[in-house]
Parts: structure tokens; sequence; C-alpha cells
């Protein structure tokens, strides 16, 4: 028996009939309000499997081919999310877009401002990459970025977040702005604004950004 347990009979023990009443009753309502979260836990895990099996379905082999997303006292730096096609262009050199991302990334390098990253952005890049670099390139490239990006990650609560967010067609640039938002951007940098419509977060294009802050 543990000392907070010890500690805990002893002052039963010393504890008034009324008092001791009084706890039972309190452990009495614990339980039942901990029984029926683990219900509602239960009963929402089966609701979700039978969806699951509902709407599951034999698919044709998938194409996991994706295409590039055109979307995605002191003083403090300025903090920029920057989506993955801007960081396509820049990788691959990408005319007539590849001078603002250079500018971009190369303000982020020298600390100009704070570049951002959302985790599921590197995973996309690794794979719509591997067309135009090797699988030991793309590491490396990707893991340059570690040095230079912060990495927001992606948790179960931003997916939920996003996925509960209908006004949004596109689940992904939902969670962009869903990480945008945690990581405490200022704005987000994407060639793609259009789809960013209804985001909290300001949005520039990436020649609006160097106009604006790097010219």
């Amino acid at each position: 028996m543990n000392a907070l347990r010890q500690e805990a009979f002893r002052m039963m023990e010393s504890m008034p009939d009324e008092g001791m009443a009084d706890l039972i009753r309190y452990m009495n309502e614990y339980h039942r309000k901990f029984a029926a979260r683990e219900q509602r836990q239960y009963d929402a895990r089966e609701k979700a499997f039978t969806v699951l099996e509902s709407m599951k379905r034999k698919v044709p082999e998938l194409d996991y081919a994706r295409t590039c997303r055109i979307q995605g006292g002191e003083v403090s730096l300025m903090r920029i999310l920057l989506d993955t096609n801007l960081l396509l262009d820049y990788l691959t050199e990408r005319e007539p877009f590849y001078q603002a991302a250079y500018r971009i990334v190369l303000g982020c390098k020298n600390r100009d401002y704070e570049g951002i990253v959302a985790a599921h952005s590197i995973v996309d890049m690794f794979y719509i990459l591997r067309k135009h670099f090797t699988n030991s390139e793309r590491r490396k490239l990707l893991l340059a970025f570690f040095e230079i990006l912060q990495v927001e990650a992606v948790d179960g609560e931003k997916l939920r977040t996003s996925l509960k967010n209908g006004m949004f067609s596109d689940f992904e640039d939902c969670l962009q702005v869903e990480c945008a938002k945690s990581a405490a951007a200022d704005f987000i940098i994407t060639r793609n604004a259009k789809d960013y419509a209804l985001s909290d977060v300001p949005i520039l294009s990436p020649e609006q950004f160097v106009e604006k802050f790097d010219g």
C-alpha cells in the first residue's frame, strides 16, 4: 500500500459518521460519472465502426499519385507558413515561380522571418518528388528543411478539427490552416489563395509577400 492510500485510510478511520456518509455519496457519484463516460466512449467507438463497415467498399488498385497542390518589449520575427507548392517551386526551380520561392526560403534561412512547414507537407513532397530525385536525395533535401523551417506537427486534434470543418472543400487546405493557427503564423504563403478564402490566417502569394516584406 503506497503512502497516499495509507493517508486516505488514516483520514477515513478518524472521520465522523456524517462525513463518511458524504464521502460514500461522493464516491458513488464519481463512479457513476466515470461509468457514464466509459459508456459514451464505447458507444462512440461502436458508432464509428458501424459507419466504417457500412461505407467501406472494394475498389480497384489505388492510384497514389499526388498532384502538386497549387493551393496546402522584445521584437519577435514574423512567422509565415509556407504551402507545399512554394517549397516545390524552390526545390524544382519551377518557372516563373522560382525567384519568389527562392527569396522566401533564403529569408527564412537568414532569419529575416520565421518559416513554418506543416508536417504533412514533408510527406507530400517526399512522394511528389519521387520522379525527380532519388530516395536518398529526397531524404537529404527534406532533412535540410528541418534546419531552416519549424516543422509544425499534425496531431489528432488538428485532424479532427479539419475533418469537422465542412466549409473547406479540400481537407488538406483546412489542415494547413489549422497548422498555421497552431504555430501562430502571421500569414500563409501560397499560390492558391482562392482555396483559402475562408482561412482565419491572412493569405499572401509568394510574389505579394516578397513585394511587401522582402522588396
